[in-house]
């Protein structure tokens, strides 16, 4: 919770350029767990209200895809020493949104 609360207070910012929305939560996870990997915290709860990402983050076979940014993160999941990933409906996300804007 506070990796997720200096995020939302510091702000989150990367140019990816012109991309669709998996990708961009794709380098969302990616980057925040590479901040909690380098700031020692290794019990982990990534919240995404896109059930896409939720869904490819925790196929089985996501380490051999061939989409980059998924391997990736299969990598930070071997090395957490624990890390759930959960689908939060846009609903129940929208105080987090209302902040966030």
């Amino acid at each position: 919770m506070i990796l997720g609360l200096t995020m939302l207070i510091l702000g989150y910012g990367r140019n990816i350029g012109f991309s669709d929305a998996l990708t961009v939560e794709l380098w969302a996870i990616h980057d925040g767990l590479e901040l909690a990997w380098n700031n020692d915290f290794l019990n982990l709860q990534v919240r995404s209200d896109y059930a896409m990402t939720i869904s490819l983050v925790t196929n089985p076979n996501v380490a051999n895809s061939s989409h980059v940014l998924e391997r990736a993160i299969a990598t930070f999941r071997r090395h957490a020493r624990s890390l759930e990933f959960i689908w939060v409906s846009r609903e129940i996300n929208r105080p987090t949104d209302s902040l966030t804007k």
